[in-house]
């Protein structure tokens, strides 16, 4: 569900609805308080745009980041949330992605 850009663990979520994406956010806000390490994210609607790296080594990928994005990726609510992970920067509208070509990895 990662990928490595720019110095960082990122991954583009797509849910439901706004109440998904937020369910999602409560969860890893929850796991990243366990792990002391906090992820730079953003939301719109059902959209969630998170980003992993560790500021104290100047912006670069460790283990913690590594260790936070392991712990999320097993949580079995957060993977029952998400319904595609999207690696193409692209207009998302709604579930039907109308306008442009998507290439996202469908979750089952």
């Amino acid at each position: 569900m990662w990928k490595e850009k720019e110095n960082a663990l990122v991954a583009e979520l797509l849910f439901k609805d706004f109440i998904d994406a937020f369910a999602f956010m409560s969860i890893v806000a929850k796991l990243a308080e366990l792990h002391q390490h906090h992820p730079e994210w953003s939301n719109v609607y059902n959209r969630v745009s998170i980003k992993l790296t560790t500021h104290d080594v100047g912006n670069s990928i460790t283990e913690k980041d590594r260790r936070l994005a392991a712990a999320i990726e097993a949580d079995t609510e957060v993977m029952k949330l998400i319904t595609r992970v999207c690696w193409q920067q692209h207009l998302l509208y709604d579930i039907g992605f109308v306008g442009f070509p998507c290439f996202c990895n469908i979750i089952e």
